[in-house]
């Protein structure tokens, strides 16, 4: 059932599901119990404050269980709950701690490991304004992640995610071979246009960034194309058909209009109704820990009070910044230390891996030389054995030959005894 949704969560889930059928024993009921809640917890909207304690729970339940698989797959809904590595400030805490923690359960299931790499690459990459350490780490994990892409055979639905991997990584390195991979895929036209559009965006040619914008159909990709475009009248009219549809459906594109609004007022200098929208946004990505569009946000709004040299607010908003900053950056060292950390127990558990497997192979190799000796032995034996056969049978057969012989003489010569030469010939005449 899962797997016909089609969905990746699901597709993975399924996957930890099969991985635990085989450690279901006399704990049966307890694990029935926490994959029927973990499957729950996953389709019901939870607020963002609840996610991670229901998550946590439920992981702690599936380390107690010695779940392996199930615990990683748990973090990654948790990481979709709260928006994809794209939103979720703590997802690289999370998926660092899993690869950690982890990794040797991780490479014995490679396609769990797969997608840990891929999370954390795209995660990195997002932060490539913050730190040319991050665009280090994410071009890495994407490295690893497409060195062990080569050694799986892929499903369909896999091959079409790895396409979307390799135009993601593309496009958050700036790499213009994205448009030969988007010509050679054969991704419908929609697709293709979300990839340009973001590429014409981010580098800042807003006309065809509008062009590929309307090809995908996305209202809220759209507006911003028309903010970055000037068309605010256009921009207005749409946002006023939006709004209260994405309330009830989507916050999360709800809160990336005010966002877009407030520029849109910023750039006609409409600062209380800009003020108003980009508060809106700043709280909301802040409760939901949308580490990009927190930034923005207060960006948008440390420039309108610079303009309107409201000195309080702007060092208001600009300490909230650095704090933030800082408690970012803080984060980014520890997890730049645990990462070291991290390769350097690898390269050891990969080392002490490898010396293992030559011991192995010696003790292997040894074991056949030995048994090719013994083999080798009992054969020259076996061959000794039947030559001193093959020689007694025969000398045997020749003793047996020379007494027929001489038996045969001795009877011819007992005949011609009897024989009288001259009664013969009498007898004859």
């Amino acid at each position: 059932i899962l797997l016909s949704q089609k969905t990746t969560i699901n597709y993975y889930f399924t996957l930890a599901l099969l991985l635990t059928a085989c450690n279901i024993n006399s704990q049966n009921t307890s694990v029935k119990k926490l994959l029927t809640s973990s499957e729950l917890v996953y389709q019901e909207n939870y607020s963002v404050q609840n996610i991670d304690s229901l998550y946590n729970d439920l992981k702690e339940q599936a380390k107690t269980l010695q779940l392996d698989s199930l615990y990683i797959v748990l973090t990654f809904q948790q990481i979709e709950k709260h928006g994809g590595v794209e939103n979720y400030q703590s997802a690289e805490l999370l998926l660092e701690n899993i690869i950690i923690n982890n990794y040797t359960f991780l490479k014995q299931h490679p396609r769990l490991l797969l997608e840990c790499y891929r999370k954390l690459g795209l995660y990195y990459l997002l932060q490539h304004n913050t730190s040319n350490a991050a665009v280090i780490l994410g071009k890495e994990y994407f490295k690893n992640y497409f060195d062990l892409i080569k050694t799986l055979e892929l499903t369909p639905e896999e091959k079409v995610k790895s396409i979307h991997s390799k135009l993601e990584y593309l496009l958050k390195t700036k790499n213009d071979s994205l448009f030969y991979y988007l010509n050679a895929s054969k991704l419908p036209e929609n697709k293709k246009a979300l990839y340009l559009s973001e590429w014409y965006h981010t580098n800042s040619n807003h006309e065809k960034e509008f062009v590929f914008a309307k090809k995908t159909g996305d209202s809220v990709r759209i507006l911003r194309a028309l903010a970055h475009n000037r068309e605010f009248e256009k921009v207005d009219q749409l946002y006023a058909q939006l709004i209260n549809k994405l309330k009830v459906n989507d916050p999360d594109s709800e809160h990336m209009l005010y966002l877009y609004m407030g520029k849109r007022y910023l750039a006609e200098n409409k600062f209380s109704t800009a003020i108003s929208m980009l508060n809106k946004a700043l709280y909301y990505f802040e409760s939901h820990k949308s580490h990009q569009n927190y930034l923005k946000s207060i960006g948008g709004l440390i420039e309108i009070y610079k303009t309107q040299k409201d000195f309080q607010n702007y060092s208001l908003y600009t300490t909230m910044l650095l704090e933030y900053k800082d408690s970012h950056l803080e984060q980014q060292i520890n997890v730049l230390k645990d990462h070291i950390s991290y390769e350097e127990s690898i390269k050891s558990l990969e080392l002490k891996l490898a010396n293992e497997d030559k011991l192995l192979k010696a003790k292997k190799l040894e074991t056949q030389v030995n048994f090719q000796k013994t083999l080798i032995s009992f054969a020259f034996g076996f061959m000794i054995v039947t030559l001193v056969f093959v020689f007694f049978y025969f000398q045997s057969q020749k003793s047996r030959s020379d007494l027929v012989t001489k038996n045969t003489n001795m009877r011819v010569n007992v005949l011609r005894s009897k024989f009288k030469p001259h009664f013969v010939f009498n007898i004859l005449s």
